[in-house]
């Protein structure tokens, strides 16, 4: 790991990054009428772009309730910090390279002094990711087969969707199996290995705790089967919600922008958006995020170019200062230094 990590230095993944954001400009703008971009944006709806704004804002203290449910075995913690945490974490990811937002939200909660570590934390965080793949998937399986010229995509998101479903379930029996919680247990509480175990146990940890009770340890008793699913329910209710509230902000955003998008167009949007963010690039996601809104807007559903590109800047405006913004104050606050 140590050779792979010189081979590509730090330096060089943040070139590659910056590189894969000015393509995605380059991409996006590439018939960019000045002229009709201004007009575009002087002409933009601010009610619809506040509008989309509250969306956003919701959908994260939405994610933090949803953390606070996965955490809930192992320590409560009130939504606040939760919520706290997770604005640091965008911050990071909106202005920081090599999306560092994810080890800063843990960090920020992790230095509570409770029973999360920062290796809990993380694990925890993978557990949601995987939550949010499962909902990306979701919402490909709605709105793919219904798109015209995607619908030859069908069988790949399907094939992608089974891996998904196969990955979760895998988690969902480690988590409520008693020789895997016993093995986290032995792993965490070992004196060898040192300081690298407890953090691979802790890790472990937060990772299996999608099936247990409200109350329970991970490592601790089995928890029966209703406890997990009181869990589950909610956790899914609010991963529901969470994506929801995505779609709204894509609607708004481009309500803003003189497009009126159907639900179903919107969930092609945001789809386009989830996949633009995964790939490495600047902070903020500058570039992959704009590429997508407008190859979609413009190119798949026909929208003029200006108002596609009009509708790129607003969206990722609506997600992208709010969230710096709060996050930066949330930074200030907390324990961590830049």
């Amino acid at each position: 790991m140590s050779g792979l990590r010189r081979s590509f230095p730090t330096w060089a993944r943040v070139v590659v990054g910056l590189l894969v954001a000015v393509a995605g400009l380059a991409i996006a703008f590439r018939r960019v009428d000045l002229a009709a971009l201004g007009t575009a944006l002087a002409d933009a709806n601010w009610w619809w772009f506040a509008g989309a704004v509250v969306a956003v804002i919701a959908a994260i203290v939405v994610r933090a309730w949803r953390w606070q449910l996965l955490l809930a075995p192992i320590e409560r913690i009130g939504t606040g910090p939760l919520f706290s945490a997770t604005m640091v974490g965008y911050f990071g990811n909106g202005v920081l390279p090599m999306r560092l937002g994810e080890l800063m939200r843990a960090v920020a909660i992790g230095r509570r002094g409770g029973r999360v570590d920062v290796s809990t934390a993380l694990g925890s965080i993978a557990v949601e990711r995987l939550l949010d793949v499962a909902s990306a998937l979701a919402v490909a399986a709605l709105v793919v087969p219904f798109s015209g010229g995607l619908g030859g995509g069908v069988a790949a998101w399907s094939g992608a969707a089974a891996l998904v479903i196969v990955a979760f379930g895998g988690l969902l029996w480690a988590s409520r199996s008693a020789w895997v919680r016993r093995l986290v247990s032995r792993v965490e509480s070992s004196g060898g290995g040192g300081r690298l175990r407890g953090l691979a146990g802790s890790f472990l940890r937060g990772l299996l705790i999608l099936g247990e009770g409200p109350g329970q340890s991970v490592p601790g008793g089995k928890g029966g089967a209703g406890q997990a699913l009181s869990k589950l329910l909610p956790i899914g209710l609010a991963t529901a919600i969470i994506w929801i509230l995505y779609a709204v902000m894509v609607w708004t955003a481009a309500r803003a922008a003189g497009i009126p998008l159907s639900w179903l167009d919107s969930g092609l949007v945001l789809l386009a958006t989830v996949v633009a963010v995964s790939v490495p690039a600047a902070p903020g996601y500058v570039g992959t995020y704009h590429a997508a809104v407008v190859l979609v807007a413009a190119d798949l559903l026909g929208h003029p170019a200006a108002q596609a590109q009009a509708f790129a800047i607003l969206s990722h405006a609506a997600s992208w200062l709010p969230t710096v913004a709060i996050g930066a104050l949330c930074l200030l606050r907390s324990s961590i230094k830049l």
